[in-house]
C-alpha cells in the first residue's frame, strides 16, 4: 500500500469493487453520448462502528468502452517486457447482487489454513501406525498444519497467435505415515513449491471467445491455470476473462488480469 505512509499492524485492507449501471449513460440503442462517456469523481467516506466517520478520499473515475481488440495499443497482445498478471478471481451471487460472492480467490488467499485432523491408530500408548485397521481403543488424531495458496498466475500473448504463461502454487501436505500418532506434537507436513510454465497457441472466436491450446504438458499431477473465456474487456491496465459455469449454471467465473508493463515496476535506492 505505497499510498498509505503508516502502517500499523492491526489495520486491514478491504477491495471495493463498483459496477455502473449504464442506464442514462447510453441511449436505448446503446449509443453513448457525444464525447463518449462521462467522468466523474467518487467519494469514499468510511465510517467506524458507532457511525462517525473516518476521513474521505476523492478518487476520479473514466468508463471505459469495453473491448476486445487484438492487435490495437492497448490489445490483448503484449510487448516486450508486458504480461498479463492475475489479480483476483470470483463466482458472484446472482440471487443476491450485494451479498457474499459464491467464490473467491486472489494471490493472497490462503485455502485450508486452519489445517485439518487425520485419524490414526496409536497401538498400547507406544507403536503409531496410520492404518484403516484400528481397534477402536487405539484409534487416536493428530492436527496437520496444512494449506494452499495459488500465488501466481501470468500470460504473454504474442503476434501469430502463440502464447506462454506461468503458474504457481505453494501447499503445505500432510504426511500421516511419518507421523507419531502417539505423541503430542503435530503432524508431518512437508511445503510442495510447484511451478509451470505453459507455452501453446491462442485463438479468438465469435463473441470474443478466447481459446488456447497447450503444446507443452505440464508434469503429471501439477496445476496449472488456462486464460481461456469470453473476453469481457481488455484496456491498457486491465484483461477480464468471463469462464462460463461448466455445469450450464449460472456460476460463471470472473477473472482479473493487470497489465504489468516495465514501467509499473519500482526501483529500490
Amino acid at each position: 500500500m505505497p499510498e498509505v505512509p503508516d502502517i500499523a499492524a492491526n489495520d486491514t485492507v478491504s477491495m471495493i469493487l463498483v459496477g455502473i449501471d449504464p442506464k442514462g449513460l447510453e441511449d436505448a440503442s446503446g449509443i453513448p453520448p457525444a464525447g463518449g462517456l462521462p467522468s466523474f469523481e467518487m467519494t469514499f467516506v468510511p465510517h467506524d462502528s458507532t457511525g462517525e466517520a473516518l476521513g474521505k478520499i476523492t478518487v476520479p473515475v473514466e468508463i471505459a468502452e469495453p473491448t476486445a481488440d487484438i492487435t490495437g495499443e492497448c490489445g490483448l497482445i503484449t510487448k516486450e517486457g508486458e504480461a498479463w498478471f492475475w489479480s483476483m478471481s470470483f463466482i458472484p451471487n446472482t440471487s443476491e447482487p450485494f451479498g457474499e460472492d459464491l467464490f473467491f480467490n486472489a494471490p493472497h488467499k490462503v485455502w485450508g489454513s486452519e489445517g485439518q485432523r487425520i485419524f490414526g491408530c496409536c497401538h498400547g500408548g507406544a507403536i503409531s501406525e496410520y492404518t484403516a485397521n484400528c481397534a477402536d481403543k487405539d484409534k487416536t488424531s493428530l492436527m496437520f498444519r496444512t494449506f494452499f495458496n495459488w500465488t501466481n498466475e501470468l500470460y504473454k500473448f504474442f503476434e501469430g497467435g502463440t502464447y506462454a504463461g506461468l503458474t504457481e502454487f505453494i501447499s503445505a501436505d500432510p504426511y500421516p505415515k511419518e507421523s507419531n500418532f502417539c505423541g503430542v506434537a503435530p503432524g508431518v507436513v512437508k511445503e510442495d513449491f510447484d511451478r509451470n510454465f505453459l507455452e501453446g497457441n491462442w485463438t479468438l472466436g465469435s463473441n470474443a471467445v478466447l481459446s488456447t491450446l497447450g503444446t507443452s504438458t505440464p508434469q503429471a499431477g501439477s496445476l496449472a491455470a488456462r486464460p481461456d473465456g469470453i473476453i469481457d474487456m481488455v484496456s491498457c491496465r486491465l484483461l477480464i476473462i468471463v469462464q462460463p459455469d461448466r455445469e450450464g449454471g449460472s456460476g460463471d467465473l470472473v477473472k482479473f488480469y493487470t497489465r504489468v508493463t516495465p514501467g509499473s515496476w519500482y526501483t529500490l535506492n
